[in-house]
Protein backbone atom coordinates (compact mmCIF):
# COMPACT_ATOMS: atom_id res chain seq x y z
CA UNK A 1 0.00 0.00 0.00
CA UNK A 2 1.04 3.56 -0.52
CA UNK A 3 -0.24 6.67 1.14
CA UNK A 4 -0.08 9.90 -0.65
CA UNK A 5 -1.21 13.39 1.56
CA UNK A 6 -2.52 14.71 -1.91
CA UNK A 7 -2.16 17.04 -5.04
CA UNK A 8 -3.78 19.41 -7.47
CA UNK A 9 -1.20 19.81 -10.22
CA UNK A 10 -3.72 19.58 -12.71
CA UNK A 11 -7.68 18.97 -13.05
CA UNK A 12 -7.28 18.14 -16.74
CA UNK A 13 -8.15 14.91 -18.04
CA UNK A 14 -5.87 12.49 -18.80
CA UNK A 15 -8.04 10.47 -20.85
CA UNK A 16 -9.08 13.03 -22.98
CA UNK A 17 -5.51 14.17 -23.41
CA UNK A 18 -4.41 10.52 -24.44
CA UNK A 19 -6.11 10.93 -27.87
CA UNK A 20 -4.46 13.94 -29.29
CA UNK A 21 -1.49 13.16 -27.14
CA UNK A 22 2.03 12.59 -29.26
CA UNK A 23 3.13 9.02 -30.19
CA UNK A 24 6.33 9.98 -29.27
CA UNK A 25 8.77 7.92 -26.84
CA UNK A 26 10.12 10.75 -23.72
CA UNK A 27 12.89 12.48 -24.94
CA UNK A 28 16.05 12.40 -23.02
CA UNK A 29 15.06 15.90 -21.24
CA UNK A 30 12.02 14.32 -19.79
CA UNK A 31 14.31 11.10 -18.40
CA UNK A 32 16.26 13.60 -16.62
CA UNK A 33 13.48 15.81 -15.12
CA UNK A 34 12.12 12.64 -13.55
CA UNK A 35 15.27 10.87 -12.34
CA UNK A 36 15.47 10.11 -8.79
CA UNK A 37 17.39 11.72 -6.65
CA UNK A 38 19.07 11.91 -3.30
CA UNK A 39 16.46 14.15 -2.01
CA UNK A 40 13.71 12.76 -3.32
CA UNK A 41 13.31 10.11 -0.36
CA UNK A 42 13.69 10.83 3.30
CA UNK A 43 14.48 7.40 3.93
CA UNK A 44 18.01 8.87 2.14
CA UNK A 45 18.65 11.79 4.78
CA UNK A 46 21.00 11.42 7.17
CA UNK A 47 19.95 10.32 10.17
CA UNK A 48 20.13 13.78 11.92
CA UNK A 49 18.12 15.24 9.25
CA UNK A 50 15.03 13.08 10.53
CA UNK A 51 13.49 15.38 13.22
CA UNK A 52 10.14 17.02 12.59
CA UNK A 53 11.67 20.05 11.92
CA UNK A 54 14.07 18.98 9.47
CA UNK A 55 11.38 17.55 7.47
CA UNK A 56 9.21 19.96 7.54
CA UNK A 57 11.92 22.33 6.14
CA UNK A 58 12.61 19.47 3.74
CA UNK A 59 9.74 19.53 2.64
CA UNK A 60 9.09 23.31 2.15
CA UNK A 61 12.37 23.69 0.35
CA UNK A 62 11.23 20.73 -2.66
CA UNK A 63 7.95 22.86 -2.59
CA UNK A 64 9.78 26.11 -3.56
CA UNK A 65 11.68 24.31 -6.33
CA UNK A 66 8.74 22.77 -7.78
CA UNK A 67 8.87 19.47 -6.31
CA UNK A 68 5.63 18.58 -5.00
CA UNK A 69 6.00 15.30 -4.33
CA UNK A 70 8.51 13.48 -1.52
CA UNK A 71 9.04 9.49 -0.67
CA UNK A 72 9.34 7.82 2.05
CA UNK A 73 9.86 4.39 0.51
CA UNK A 74 7.12 3.19 -0.38
CA UNK A 75 4.97 6.27 0.91
CA UNK A 76 4.45 9.30 -0.92
CA UNK A 77 4.38 12.37 0.65
CA UNK A 78 2.00 15.49 -1.41
CA UNK A 79 2.26 18.87 -1.08
CA UNK A 80 -0.81 20.73 -2.42
CA UNK A 81 0.79 23.53 -4.69
CA UNK A 82 -2.38 25.34 -5.85
CA UNK A 83 -1.63 25.59 -9.05
CA UNK A 84 -0.22 23.63 -12.27
CA UNK A 85 3.25 22.45 -12.36
CA UNK A 86 5.37 21.51 -15.41
CA UNK A 87 8.75 20.04 -15.67
CA UNK A 88 10.71 19.83 -19.28
CA UNK A 89 7.93 21.38 -20.90
CA UNK A 90 5.33 19.15 -19.86
CA UNK A 91 3.00 19.22 -17.12
CA UNK A 92 3.05 16.97 -14.50
CA UNK A 93 -0.11 14.94 -15.05
CA UNK A 94 1.30 15.16 -18.75
CA UNK A 95 -0.08 11.36 -21.18
CA UNK A 96 3.76 11.62 -21.94
CA UNK A 97 4.77 11.82 -18.04
CA UNK A 98 1.92 8.69 -17.34
CA UNK A 99 4.12 6.26 -20.54
CA UNK A 100 7.00 7.26 -18.76
CA UNK A 101 6.39 6.10 -15.29
CA UNK A 102 4.14 3.12 -17.13
CA UNK A 103 7.58 2.04 -19.41
CA UNK A 104 10.69 2.38 -16.88
CA UNK A 105 11.96 0.87 -13.83
CA UNK A 106 10.50 2.50 -11.41
CA UNK A 107 13.33 2.18 -8.42
CA UNK A 108 15.12 4.52 -10.92
CA UNK A 109 12.23 7.47 -11.17
CA UNK A 110 11.42 9.98 -8.68
CA UNK A 111 8.63 9.70 -6.40
CA UNK A 112 5.77 10.38 -8.50
CA UNK A 113 1.23 9.07 -7.79
CA UNK A 114 2.23 7.77 -11.49
CA UNK A 115 4.85 5.48 -9.60
CA UNK A 116 2.79 4.38 -6.85
CA UNK A 117 -0.04 3.74 -9.62
CA UNK A 118 2.47 2.14 -12.19
CA UNK A 119 3.95 0.17 -8.85
CA UNK A 120 0.67 -1.15 -8.15
CA UNK A 121 -0.54 -1.92 -11.36
CA UNK A 122 2.57 -3.76 -11.96
CA UNK A 123 2.23 -5.50 -8.64
CA UNK A 124 -0.96 -6.44 -10.24
CA UNK A 125 -0.12 -7.91 -13.37
CA UNK A 126 3.44 -9.88 -12.22
CA UNK A 127 2.44 -11.97 -9.11
CA UNK A 128 -1.86 -11.68 -10.03
CA UNK A 129 -2.18 -10.02 -6.42
CA UNK A 130 -4.63 -7.46 -5.20
CA UNK A 131 -3.06 -4.16 -5.23
CA UNK A 132 -4.41 -1.31 -2.79
CA UNK A 133 -3.55 2.17 -3.30
CA UNK A 134 -4.70 4.50 0.24
CA UNK A 135 -5.36 7.81 -0.05
CA UNK A 136 -5.18 10.35 3.07
CA UNK A 137 -4.75 13.41 3.99
CA UNK A 138 -6.64 16.56 5.61
CA UNK A 139 -9.14 18.88 3.74
CA UNK A 140 -8.08 20.80 0.78
CA UNK A 141 -4.46 18.68 0.73
CA UNK A 142 -6.13 17.57 -2.98
CA UNK A 143 -7.33 13.36 -2.28
CA UNK A 144 -10.08 13.79 -5.03
CA UNK A 145 -7.69 15.17 -7.49
CA UNK A 146 -4.91 12.31 -6.51
CA UNK A 147 -7.72 9.48 -6.80
CA UNK A 148 -8.77 10.83 -10.07
CA UNK A 149 -5.41 10.80 -11.72
CA UNK A 150 -5.05 7.35 -10.70
CA UNK A 151 -8.09 6.23 -12.36
CA UNK A 152 -6.83 8.03 -15.51
CA UNK A 153 -3.36 6.44 -15.59
CA UNK A 154 -5.15 2.90 -14.97
CA UNK A 155 -7.49 3.86 -18.00
CA UNK A 156 -4.79 5.15 -20.03
CA UNK A 157 -1.80 2.88 -19.83
CA UNK A 158 -4.48 -0.64 -19.58
CA UNK A 159 -4.03 -2.50 -22.86
CA UNK A 160 -6.40 -1.44 -25.95
CA UNK A 161 -6.28 2.33 -25.40
CA UNK A 162 -8.28 3.76 -28.00
CA UNK A 163 -11.04 6.48 -27.57
CA UNK A 164 -13.05 5.37 -24.80
CA UNK A 165 -15.69 7.85 -25.30
CA UNK A 166 -16.01 6.86 -28.91
CA UNK A 167 -16.11 2.97 -27.60
CA UNK A 168 -18.53 3.69 -24.91
CA UNK A 169 -21.17 4.72 -27.15
CA UNK A 170 -20.44 2.27 -30.34
CA UNK A 171 -23.60 -0.37 -30.75
CA UNK A 172 -22.47 -3.45 -29.16
CA UNK A 173 -19.71 -1.89 -27.09
CA UNK A 174 -21.47 -1.88 -23.75
CA UNK A 175 -19.32 -4.50 -22.30
CA UNK A 176 -16.26 -3.73 -24.05
CA UNK A 177 -12.74 -2.87 -22.13
CA UNK A 178 -13.12 0.67 -23.95
CA UNK A 179 -16.70 1.70 -22.31
CA UNK A 180 -15.49 -0.09 -18.71
CA UNK A 181 -12.85 2.76 -18.89
CA UNK A 182 -15.10 5.36 -20.10
CA UNK A 183 -17.63 4.50 -17.39
CA UNK A 184 -15.37 4.40 -14.35
CA UNK A 185 -13.68 8.02 -15.75
CA UNK A 186 -17.52 9.64 -15.79
CA UNK A 187 -18.28 8.17 -12.73
CA UNK A 188 -15.18 10.41 -10.85
CA UNK A 189 -17.54 13.73 -12.43
CA UNK A 190 -20.97 12.14 -11.34
CA UNK A 191 -19.50 11.16 -7.64
CA UNK A 192 -17.85 14.50 -7.52
CA UNK A 193 -21.41 16.68 -8.01
CA UNK A 194 -23.07 14.69 -5.90
CA UNK A 195 -20.76 14.07 -2.85
CA UNK A 196 -17.97 17.42 -3.33
CA UNK A 197 -18.76 21.04 -1.76
CA UNK A 198 -16.64 23.72 -1.53
CA UNK A 199 -15.50 24.94 2.16
CA UNK A 200 -13.13 27.33 3.70
CA UNK A 201 -10.14 24.98 2.74
CA UNK A 202 -10.97 23.37 -0.92
CA UNK A 203 -13.05 24.23 -3.75
CA UNK A 204 -13.89 20.72 -4.35
CA UNK A 205 -13.83 19.04 -1.19
CA UNK A 206 -15.39 15.61 -0.78
CA UNK A 207 -17.80 15.13 2.04
CA UNK A 208 -18.08 11.20 2.07
CA UNK A 209 -15.21 8.58 1.86
CA UNK A 210 -15.09 6.29 -0.84
CA UNK A 211 -13.29 3.00 -1.97
CA UNK A 212 -13.10 2.31 -5.71
CA UNK A 213 -12.33 -1.01 -6.79
CA UNK A 214 -10.87 -1.16 -10.30
CA UNK A 215 -11.28 -5.17 -11.36
CA UNK A 216 -9.04 -6.24 -14.34
CA UNK A 217 -8.83 -9.02 -16.47
CA UNK A 218 -5.73 -11.48 -16.55
CA UNK A 219 -4.47 -9.65 -19.90
CA UNK A 220 -4.23 -6.16 -17.76
CA UNK A 221 -7.15 -4.73 -19.27
CA UNK A 222 -10.17 -3.01 -17.15
CA UNK A 223 -13.12 -4.74 -16.81
CA UNK A 224 -15.45 -3.80 -14.12
CA UNK A 225 -14.61 -1.33 -10.98
CA UNK A 226 -17.31 -0.99 -8.23
CA UNK A 227 -17.39 2.59 -5.48
CA UNK A 228 -18.53 1.98 -2.03
CA UNK A 229 -19.43 5.22 -0.85
CA UNK A 230 -19.99 5.77 3.26
CA UNK A 231 -20.42 8.72 5.85
CA UNK A 232 -21.75 10.99 3.40
CA UNK A 233 -22.23 14.70 5.30
CA UNK A 234 -25.93 14.62 5.00
CA UNK A 235 -25.88 17.74 7.00
CA UNK A 236 -24.82 20.27 4.32
CA UNK A 237 -27.47 19.43 2.45
CA UNK A 238 -29.74 21.52 4.80
CA UNK A 239 -27.35 24.26 6.14
CA UNK A 240 -23.60 25.29 5.44
CA UNK A 241 -21.02 27.53 7.42
CA UNK A 242 -20.02 31.03 6.23
CA UNK A 243 -17.91 31.11 2.83
CA UNK A 244 -18.85 27.63 2.37
CA UNK A 245 -21.80 25.75 -0.54
CA UNK A 246 -23.77 22.68 -0.35
CA UNK A 247 -23.26 20.18 -3.02
CA UNK A 248 -22.08 21.05 -6.29
CA UNK A 249 -25.17 19.33 -7.97
CA UNK A 250 -27.94 21.75 -6.33
CA UNK A 251 -25.85 24.73 -7.40
CA UNK A 252 -25.75 22.89 -10.93
CA UNK A 253 -29.47 22.01 -11.10
CA UNK A 254 -30.20 25.48 -10.15
CA UNK A 255 -28.20 27.04 -13.39
CA UNK A 256 -30.54 24.97 -15.62
CA UNK A 257 -27.78 22.37 -16.99
CA UNK A 258 -29.81 19.39 -15.76
CA UNK A 259 -32.80 20.83 -17.67
CA UNK A 260 -34.44 18.59 -20.89
CA UNK A 261 -32.17 15.41 -20.51
CA UNK A 262 -35.57 13.41 -21.13
CA UNK A 263 -35.90 11.19 -24.07
CA UNK A 264 -39.14 12.64 -24.42
CA UNK A 265 -41.79 14.84 -23.13
CA UNK A 266 -42.97 12.39 -20.64
CA UNK A 267 -39.72 11.78 -19.36
CA UNK A 268 -38.13 15.00 -19.53
CA UNK A 269 -36.85 16.34 -16.60
CA UNK A 270 -37.94 19.63 -14.76
CA UNK A 271 -36.60 22.78 -15.56
CA UNK A 272 -35.52 24.39 -12.16
CA UNK A 273 -38.41 27.83 -12.01
CA UNK A 274 -36.06 29.54 -8.87
CA UNK A 275 -33.04 31.09 -8.04
CA UNK A 276 -30.15 29.20 -5.49
CA UNK A 277 -30.79 32.83 -3.23
CA UNK A 278 -34.62 31.75 -2.92
CA UNK A 279 -33.72 28.66 -0.72
CA UNK A 280 -33.21 28.65 2.63
CA UNK A 281 -31.42 25.15 2.24
CA UNK A 282 -28.30 27.08 0.17
CA UNK A 283 -28.77 30.17 3.08
CA UNK A 284 -30.42 32.35 0.09
CA UNK A 285 -27.07 32.41 -1.49
CA UNK A 286 -25.90 32.10 -4.82
CA UNK A 287 -21.87 30.89 -3.85
CA UNK A 288 -19.72 30.89 -6.98
CA UNK A 289 -16.66 28.28 -6.98
CA UNK A 290 -14.04 30.64 -8.65
CA UNK A 291 -13.04 29.59 -12.11
CA UNK A 292 -16.22 27.46 -12.19
CA UNK A 293 -19.10 27.54 -14.48
CA UNK A 294 -21.96 25.93 -12.72
CA UNK A 295 -23.85 25.44 -16.29
CA UNK A 296 -20.91 23.81 -17.95
CA UNK A 297 -20.10 21.59 -15.23
CA UNK A 298 -23.94 19.98 -14.87
CA UNK A 299 -23.46 19.36 -18.78
CA UNK A 300 -20.50 17.75 -18.31
CA UNK A 301 -21.99 15.83 -14.97
CA UNK A 302 -25.41 15.07 -17.86
CA UNK A 303 -22.95 13.42 -20.07
CA UNK A 304 -21.42 11.44 -17.10
CA UNK A 305 -24.82 10.31 -16.38
CA UNK A 306 -25.75 9.13 -19.91
CA UNK A 307 -22.16 7.64 -19.96
CA UNK A 308 -22.39 5.07 -17.26
CA UNK A 309 -25.82 3.97 -18.34
CA UNK A 310 -28.58 6.80 -16.61
CA UNK A 311 -31.77 6.09 -19.09
CA UNK A 312 -33.72 9.48 -19.86
CA UNK A 313 -36.10 8.33 -17.15
CA UNK A 314 -33.42 7.86 -14.58
CA UNK A 315 -32.09 11.40 -15.11
CA UNK A 316 -35.53 12.93 -14.84
CA UNK A 317 -36.12 11.07 -11.61
CA UNK A 318 -32.80 12.93 -10.29
CA UNK A 319 -33.70 16.17 -11.26
CA UNK A 320 -37.12 15.87 -9.65
CA UNK A 321 -35.67 15.02 -6.16
CA UNK A 322 -32.93 17.76 -6.25
CA UNK A 323 -36.11 19.77 -6.69
CA UNK A 324 -38.09 18.47 -4.31
CA UNK A 325 -35.12 18.49 -1.53
CA UNK A 326 -34.80 22.38 -2.49
CA UNK A 327 -38.63 22.89 -1.91
CA UNK A 328 -38.97 21.22 0.99
CA UNK A 329 -36.18 23.15 2.75
CA UNK A 330 -38.58 26.47 2.15
CA UNK A 331 -41.56 24.88 3.56
CA UNK A 332 -42.28 25.92 7.10
CA UNK A 333 -45.04 24.71 9.98
CA UNK A 334 -47.45 26.18 12.12
CA UNK A 335 -48.81 24.60 14.91
CA UNK A 336 -52.61 24.70 15.70
CA UNK A 337 -54.39 23.31 18.78
CA UNK A 338 -58.38 22.06 18.76
CA UNK A 339 -60.93 22.57 21.08
CA UNK A 340 -60.20 19.42 23.10
CA UNK A 341 -56.57 21.06 23.40
CA UNK A 342 -54.78 18.22 21.07
CA UNK A 343 -51.94 20.25 19.10
CA UNK A 344 -51.06 19.42 15.23
CA UNK A 345 -48.82 21.30 12.63
CA UNK A 346 -50.09 22.05 9.06
CA UNK A 347 -47.94 23.81 6.41
CA UNK A 348 -47.58 27.43 6.10
CA UNK A 349 -49.34 29.05 3.22
CA UNK A 350 -46.67 29.17 0.17
CA UNK A 351 -45.69 28.11 -3.48
CA UNK A 352 -42.76 24.98 -1.57
CA UNK A 353 -45.35 21.62 -0.73
CA UNK A 354 -47.09 22.46 -4.02
CA UNK A 355 -43.68 22.67 -5.79
CA UNK A 356 -41.87 19.44 -3.96
CA UNK A 357 -45.51 17.32 -4.27
CA UNK A 358 -45.26 17.90 -8.26
CA UNK A 359 -41.27 16.65 -8.35
CA UNK A 360 -42.44 13.24 -6.16
CA UNK A 361 -45.58 13.17 -8.39
CA UNK A 362 -48.02 13.14 -5.41
CA UNK A 363 -50.98 15.20 -4.21
CA UNK A 364 -50.30 18.06 -1.89
CA UNK A 365 -52.01 17.18 0.31
CA UNK A 366 -50.47 13.83 0.90
CA UNK A 367 -47.76 15.20 1.29
CA UNK A 368 -48.36 17.47 3.83
CA UNK A 369 -50.25 14.47 5.69
CA UNK A 370 -47.01 12.57 5.49
CA UNK A 371 -44.69 15.32 6.79
CA UNK A 372 -47.01 16.46 9.51
CA UNK A 373 -48.64 12.83 11.17
CA UNK A 374 -47.08 9.55 12.15
CA UNK A 375 -48.41 6.39 12.46
CA UNK A 376 -47.17 4.09 15.60
CA UNK A 377 -46.87 0.59 14.68
CA UNK A 378 -46.55 -2.46 17.17
CA UNK A 379 -44.58 -5.31 15.66
CA UNK A 380 -45.79 -7.99 18.31
CA UNK A 381 -49.67 -7.37 17.20
CA UNK A 382 -49.02 -6.31 13.70
CA UNK A 383 -51.65 -3.40 14.15
CA UNK A 384 -50.88 0.17 14.30
CA UNK A 385 -51.02 2.24 17.57
CA UNK A 386 -52.02 5.45 17.07
CA UNK A 387 -52.88 7.72 13.70
CA UNK A 388 -53.03 11.32 14.32
CA UNK A 389 -52.15 14.81 13.05
CA UNK A 390 -49.43 14.92 15.48
CA UNK A 391 -51.10 14.54 18.24
CA UNK A 392 -48.71 11.11 18.97
CA UNK A 393 -51.88 9.16 20.56
CA UNK A 394 -51.30 5.56 21.37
Amino acid sequence: SATGLGNTSSSSSLAASAQSSRSVDPSESLQDAYEQGRDDDLTLLDEADLTDVAIAKHLVARHAEGNMYTAIGDLLVSVNPFSTLTKAGYSLVDPLVAEHYNNTDKLTLGPHIFRVAASAYAHLRSRHENACIIITGESGSGKTITAKHILQFSAMVTPGNKSAAAAATRPGSARSGEAVKAQLVASSTLLEAMGNAQTARSDNSSRFGKYLEIQFDYAGGMAGGRVTSYLLEKCRVIAQAPRERSFHVFYQHCAGALAGAGTDAATAPVAPRRNAEEFASLMHEARRVPGTDDAVAGREVLDSMRLVGFSGAEVATVTRVLKAVLALGNVCFLEQSDASGHHSSHAAPGPWLGEAAEALGVASQDLESALTSHCLFDPLSGGGGGNGNGSGDG
